[in-house]
């Protein structure tokens, strides 16, 4: 089991798309958001990258109820983890997300076990 913790607020991938020049494409702030996540995922897990399929759980804490939709948050902190903690996001075949609003700071933490 892989129990990682991030002491910043977790973010909505959908909500920071952007067209322009007749493309799709991420805007500084979720690049941001990715890059601090890989940051700290590598900072709290030196193991190998894991190749086979995984149940994960995803704690999201808020101060308040302004907070992305329960079902829009894990996609880009799943996409960020892929290739750091486990080959490809579609081992995930299992996912449980979680949210907690009144929390004295905004954070969350991933548990990534083998199945």
């Amino acid at each position: 089991m892989i129990n990682l913790k991030y002491p910043f607020r977790c973010i909505s991938k959908d909500n920071f798309g952007k067209f322009g020049h007749g493309r799709f494409y991420r805007d500084s702030k979720f690049k941001a958001f990715e890059n601090k996540i890989a940051l700290y995922t590598k900072q709290q897990y030196r193991g190998n990258i894991l190749d086979r399929d995984i149940d994960i759980v995803l704690m999201a804490f808020f101060k308040d109820k302004r907070h992305p939709d329960c079902t829009n948050l894990p996609k880009g902190v799943f996409d960020a983890l892929q290739g750091l903690i486990y080959a490809n996001d579609r081992q995930i075949k299992r996912a449980m997300i979680e949210v907690y609003e009144g929390q004295p700071q905004d954070n969350f933490e991933v548990i990534v076990k083998n199945l």
